[in-house]
């Protein structure tokens, strides 16, 4: 949750980020390089910036949330069912991308 909290601030200040976590995968590699802290190892990385508006690419569409999500409501996992009061995460979740 830290790095998305960092990436929703960034988006506040009107800036763009992408995580980039292929880096992990080369985290030997990056520490014969930069010889991190014993009990440190690189995890991933993050590019921050403007956009670059004149640039060109393709935005890939995303599917709908019901088409990828599966809501359980009034369940808790290792509790089993339970009431819920008010809107569900489902409602929340929905109002946001409409």
């Amino acid at each position: 949750m830290y790095l998305q909290t960092v990436m929703l601030l960034l988006r506040t200040e009107r800036l763009h980020s992408c995580l980039q976590m292929a880096w992990s995968v080369y985290r030997k590699t990056v520490a014969e390089v930069v010889s991190p802290p014993d009990g440190l190892i690189l995890f991933c990385g993050m590019s921050i910036g403007f956009e670059d508006v004149t640039v060109s690419y393709a935005r890939t569409a995303r599917a709908l949330l019901d088409e990828t999500v599966t809501f359980v409501e009034g369940q808790v996992p290792g509790k089993g069912p339970r009431s819920v009061d008010g809107p569900s995460v489902a409602d929340h979740i929905a109002d946001s991308h409409e």
